[in-house]
């Protein structure tokens, strides 16, 4: 975390970062705990609730995709690497306007299932 201090400084972000009960990965059934995480933090500071992102890194994306499908009235979108959809998401509504970023180079063991999870959210007009 001490090395995304200077860009929080910089480009005036705050940033939660919980961690997994389990060092392997997270268990969906911790998605209350981090719901209730950023709920607080919310209660506590002045925070544009459009900017509200979850990002993980390949199990924690997935993590991170299915807590922003599960919680859309909370989070604006997800920033994920070399992560794909475990389940598929719900229809799109324009009640809950999401973004989406998905990151994986070539040579990544999953850039085929990435790019298949990305064209499979394009065809449902996410």
């Amino acid at each position: 975390m001490r090395l995304w201090k200077s860009v929080c400084e910089r480009r005036n972000l705050m940033i939660i970062a919980p961690k997994a009960g389990n060092p392997r990965g997270w268990n969906p059934a911790e998605s209350v705990f981090v719901k209730a995480a950023v709920e607080d933090f919310v209660k506590q500071y002045p925070i544009d609730r459009s900017r509200i992102f979850a990002h993980g890194y390949a199990t924690g994306g997935a993590f991170a995709l299915s807590l922003l499908f599960k919680e859309r009235e909370l989070f604006a979108g997800a920033a994920v690497a070399s992560a794909t959809l475990r389940t598929a998401p719900p229809p799109n509504t324009p009640d809950y306007r999401i973004q989406l970023h998905f990151n994986s180079g070539s040579a990544d063991a999953d850039h085929a299932r990435v790019a298949r999870t990305v064209e499979g959210l394009r065809k449902m007009k996410y």
